[in-house]
């Protein structure tokens, strides 16, 4: 009878602590991560890069060899951000960690260098849905240009009616001149006032584009805005 008691406190105490363990079952995630310039150049450093999970104070750097090792996760469904200053900010949409003894390992990623070209006092003209661009160039480099264009004061690629093709800017050598046309397919949003708010961004040319699950919107992690908002106002001629 004594020895049957004390097998159902142990059979008791092994299935408390199976159920703690369980409870308390963390995951480690392991990863590399380069960095490319504008000129399609994998950099020799890869150490720095700033990696955490979305919403959490916990933040890592990867080492010379570009390995990163975020360790205690809770089990669940994650955004990781990749990003160093200069260089666009990565996020690896939907990591899934279920935890256990194994890390889960992810492939190389890429965080790319932002353009840090800017466009000085910008003069537009617009007609047909196209709208005219000059400005000066201050820092010239090549780079993706798209534009964004609102009726509201702070559209942005997130937030926007209508957006133009991407095109490639190679500026020639020596000539700070930024001039280019913008074709944009649909303008019937404007207001009886006619004013327009466009964001102009530039992004690494060697970037594919990615997709933001949230928004579903297609994007370039190494955005960057070439100047100011621009206020413009379209007349009802046009």
């Amino acid at each position: 009878m004594k020895v049957n008691f004390i097998l159902v406190i142990l059979y008791c105490f092994i299935i408390s602590c199976t159920n703690a363990d369980f409870d308390e079952l963390t995951g480690d995630l392991v990863g590399f991560s380069e960095l490319k310039t504008l000129d399609g150049i994998v950099s020799e450093d890869k150490a720095g890069v700033e990696v955490y999970l979305e919403g959490s104070k916990d933040k890592v750097y990867t080492n010379e060899l570009g390995r990163f090792v975020l360790t205690d996760i809770s089990p669940g469904s994650y955004n990781l951000i990749m990003e160093k200053e200069g260089f666009g900010s990565l996020v690896c949409q939907n990591i899934k960690i279920v935890g256990g003894v194994m890390p889960l390992v992810i492939e190389k990623q890429t965080v790319f260098e932002k353009a840090s070209s800017r466009l000085m006092y910008p003069k537009l003209e617009y007609s047909n849905n196209v709208f005219h661009i000059r400005a000066n160039l201050l820092n010239p480099e090549n780079f993706r240009v798209n534009i964004f264009v609102s009726s509201e004061k702070d559209v942005n690629w997130e937030d926007y009616k209508v957006s133009s093709p991407y095109y490639e800017y190679i500026p020639l050598l020596g000539n700070n001149n930024f001039d280019m046309y913008f074709h944009l397919s649909d303008m019937s949003f404007i207001t009886s006032s006619g004013t327009v708010y466009i964001a102009i961004y530039s992004s690494n040319l060697n970037e594919n584009e990615c997709v933001n699950l949230r928004l579903n919107k297609k994007y370039f992690n190494s955005y960057e805005k070439l100047c100011e908002n621009i206020e413009f106002t379209i007349s009802h001629s046009e």
